[in-house]
């Protein structure tokens, strides 16, 4: 996985919490082909990012999403 937005976004902050993705925060190309460089050459880490995002995707889970909505005490 791979995600390229700016460094200080929510979705960067996302990404770097669950280390689900290779983040790329410079607009220019060298820096675009250097992550993916680095995730060709190690699939070990292809495969850890793979499964961290499949955990960090069952965060968004409809069933899970209502518990914690239901939890906080708001209504649906």
């Amino acid at each position: 996985v791979l995600a390229h937005c700016p460094e200080d976004s929510g979705l960067a902050r996302f990404l770097r919490q669950h280390d689900c993705a290779e983040l790329v925060s410079s607009p220019d190309e060298a820096g675009i082909r250097a992550a993916f460089g680095r995730l060709l050459a190690s699939p070990g880490r292809q495969r850890e990012l793979a499964g961290n995002a499949l955990a960090a995707a069952a965060r968004f889970d409809p069933r899970r999403v209502l518990e914690t909505v239901a939890g906080a005490g708001v209504s649906p």
